[in-house]
């Protein structure tokens, strides 16, 4: 069976709202933050993909990951076998508190727009002067981006 994938915006409260903690269950390679939901008799997975330094040391570690889109949406990957209804869970997924839309992910991995909502995360001035992977961080309190 062929896999489906998709994204979906939201931050790790809004998950953990929804679905419980994050599963245990994880690579800790390409993988650090993973959901196993049901939906209609199927299994699907809302998880991070290479998106830490656990996979290239240029990306946040798990920790800075964590903090950072506790609060803040972030890009999720959403898989699940090809014969799950992938666009009713998507759809379900949008009628959650918190869950939106995602800007398409670039072609390239390290050019991910993070869609920043608050100034109050410690590590985001870091993150944004340190120049973070080459990717654009948008405030929303002010809308500054920067790239």
């Amino acid at each position: 069976m062929v896999c489906q994938h998709r994204n979906i915006c939201a931050t790790i409260t809004d998950l953990e709202i929804n679905f419980g903690p994050k599963s245990t269950d994880i690579d800790n390679y390409k993988v650090t933050h993973k959901w196993f939901v049901e939906f209609q008799d199927r299994m699907f997975y809302i998880y991070n993909w290479k998106a830490t330094s656990i996979y290239s040391p240029e990306f946040m570690p798990p920790e800075t990951f964590d903090q950072i889109y506790r609060n803040i949406p972030y890009n999720w990957c959403v898989s699940s076998l090809s014969n799950a209804p992938m666009d009713e869970f998507i759809q379900y997924l949008l009628t959650l508190d918190g869950f939106s839309d995602c800007v398409e992910r670039d072609e390239q991995f390290s050019e991910i727009r993070l869609m920043m909502y608050s100034n109050d995360v410690p590590e985001a001035e870091e993150i944004i002067n340190s120049g973070f992977a080459g990717t654009d961080i948008i405030l929303a309190r002010g809308v500054t981006a920067l790239t």
